[in-house]
């Protein structure tokens, strides 16, 4: 399910419906740490940049967390609607989303190592619709593993891969993990 994961966080991206959470952030504007509980006992902390904001919801039937710019005031339901007219070849603003979950791992990741990270990304260009795509999956234990997969997607020439970099970043400097909640 998780390689699936990837594939349809692209093609759909506007259907991830994720119901929005309080954020902990202070008004500071610094970076704030974060701790979501998704599903298999699975827990993710995060440290939330300046200028993000975390979401938690459902994803495919998965419990799911969703980090989006701050500056982008859209609700879930617009960001679906710009995503479903982006997919049909419609116009709307770009989305730049990070989406996680936690799910099996299944045997194309019985190698992958706890807290070690497989990374893949991806770039591409459909029908005037630029995608920038990071995913990254780890594992969690013995069963369950985490995939985060950063996104940016739009109809524009000037597309830049921000929630796909910042992914990178997070998982480079230990500023996201995932372990099994105690």
């Amino acid at each position: 399910m998780l390689a699936a994961i990837g594939v349809v966080a692209v093609a759909a991206v506007g259907v991830v419906l994720l119901v929005a959470a309080p954020s902990n952030s202070d008004d500071s504007g610094d970076s704030h740490h974060e701790t979501v509980a998704l599903d298999h006992g699975v827990s993710v902390d995060v440290e939330v940049p300046a200028g993000w904001r975390i979401e938690q919801g459902d994803f495919g039937g998965s419990k799911s967390m969703m980090l989006v710019p701050e500056s982008d005031d859209r609700t879930v339901a617009q960001i679906r609607r710009d995503g479903d007219s982006l997919d049909n070849g419609g116009a709307a603003e770009p989305i730049h989303a990070l989406i996680g979950v936690a799910d099996s791992c299944g045997s194309s990741l019985g190698d992958l190592s706890v807290g070690e990270w497989r990374p893949d990304t991806d770039h591409d260009t459909e029908d005037g619709v630029q995608n920038y795509r990071h995913r990254a999956v780890t594992r969690v234990d013995s069963t369950y593993c985490f995939q985060v997969a950063g996104l940016d997607f739009g109809r524009s020439t000037t597309m830049e891969p921000t929630a796909s970099d910042l992914t990178q970043k997070l998982i480079a400097d230990d500023a996201i993990t995932a372990a099994k909640a105690a």
